[in-house]
């Protein structure tokens, strides 16, 4: 008789463990849905058209940068349709990574170990330039860093690259206002984050005897998007 009072005690003891560790888990599943972050977040940044420094082609010293003391000379939208030639090989699309929130600066973090960036073109419809299936688009991207403490104008040389890309672009409704509808370019990707900011300073240039982006038209703006775990 003893025994079987053990038996039944030892089933209820059983039953409650398995309880509460089914619960513990239940409540690990909720803090992984609902406090915990998400494993990564995307930033996209508009770039600042900057004016570029004469020089600065063979310089891997000369760094543009659009917030802090120093700043580069920004260009307007106007002023470049104007132009003659667009301002082709004087103008740098300037991204400072990451992008203030809420008037505060961010960083990033050692812990964290991917940023890829992606770019996204606004070419303005030309009907004297037609984009082609698989268009050809050289790009001169040189990425720099500064660390807390630096001053505004301390970045230093990290990676520089003049990369081909292939360029996808339809348009929907042609006109001399309409924007094309491109595909997204993959322009890099750090492995691991060792610095607090980064800099990224990209240059279209155009030139004639190497037949170097001829075929492209004018590039209104260029979007980053920034994908970094959190």
């Amino acid at each position: 008789m003893s025994g079987t009072i053990l038996e039944n005690l030892s089933g209820r003891k059983l039953s409650i463990l398995v309880s509460c560790l089914l619960f513990l888990q239940f409540l690990c599943f909720l803090l992984g849905g609902l406090v915990a972050p998400v494993p990564a977040s995307v930033q996209t940044i508009l770039a600042t058209i900057c004016k570029d420094v004469p020089g600065s082609h063979n310089d891997t010293n000369i760094w543009l940068y659009s917030r802090g003391e120093d700043h580069c000379q920004t260009l307007d939208h106007i002023d470049i349709e104007n132009h003659d030639t667009k301002m082709a090989n004087q103008i740098v699309f300037v991204f400072q990574m990451p992008l203030p929130r809420e008037g505060r600066q961010l960083d990033y973090s050692r812990w964290q170990q991917n940023l890829i960036g992606v770019l996204q073109t606004d070419i303005a419809y030309d009907a004297n330039i037609l984009l082609k299936p698989h268009t050809k688009m050289s790009i001169d991207a040189r990425l720099a860093y500064r660390n807390k403490g630096d001053h505004d104008q301390d970045w230093k040389y990290l990676a520089s690259s003049l990369e081909t890309r292939d360029l996808d672009c339809f348009a929907d409704n042609v006109t001399d206002e309409y924007l094309y509808n491109c595909n997204a370019i993959p322009l890099f990707e750090l492995g691991s984050l060792h610095h607090d900011y980064y800099l990224l300073n990209v240059r279209i240039p155009v030139d004639s005897d190497m037949k170097m982006n001829l075929d492209i038209g004018h590039i209104q703006d260029l979007h980053l998007s920034v994908i970094y775990q959190n």
